[in-house]
């Protein structure tokens, strides 16, 4: 499968800025909230404000590029303050893994991927297409806008993962706005 690589010409600070200055946390899902009920460890990389941390029935560490409410901030690239022999059992990676290019969201997968289990289960919300907003065509960050199922099959194939739960989710906020959610799970 060959993907047009972009570059990367949205910074740090403008993922900062928008995160800081236009984005709100919708809600909760369901889903992601039966997931780590019984989880022994989880990590949410782009945590916002750590909405799942009450949720988890064990121990969740949350990753944030500007939210307070996270257990560190900063970008999740640059993280590496971790016991090697204790890997997260599920990650959330809600609205993290559509920026950039197809190597950086790549890169970020293979992150996720080093630090959990072998049986993980890798929670994705991602942006099948360009915003359409005002605020996010005019805040200079850079979206990946080529998920899709051939993209979601793609990464399981490089990475021996299975899909699950695979559902199109409508933006409670946004009109027309819809993100693509599903579970990875390691194949073993």
């Amino acid at each position: 499968m060959e993907i047009e690589n972009k570059n990367f010409s949205g910074d740090e600070d403008k993922i900062k800025h928008h995160f800081t200055h236009n984005w709100t946390e919708v809600d909760t899902d369901e889903h992601v909230v039966k997931q780590i009920r019984n989880a022994k460890n989880v990590i949410d990389v782009g945590c916002g404000t750590n909405l799942y941390k009450k949720h988890c029935g064990g121990s969740l560490f949350g990753i944030d590029i500007v939210n307070e409410g996270a257990d560190w901030i900063g970008d999740f690239h640059n993280w590496e303050d971790m016991d090697w022999n204790n890997k997260y059992d599920v990650a959330i990676c809600f609205g993290i893994l559509h920026f950039n290019s197809y190597e950086w969201i790549r890169k970020g997968l293979e992150w996720v991927l080093e630090r959990t289990t072998d049986d993980a289960k890798i929670l994705m919300k991602v942006n099948p297409a360009n915003i359409e907003t005002p605020v996010t065509k005019t805040c200079g960050v850079v979206w990946f806008d080529r998920w899709n199922l051939g993209l979601i099959d793609h990464f399981a194939d490089i990475y021996n993962l299975e899909v699950e739960n695979f559902r199109i989710w409508d933006h409670p906020v946004l009109q027309n706005s819809q993100r693509l959610k599903f579970d990875y799970k390691k194949r073993r």
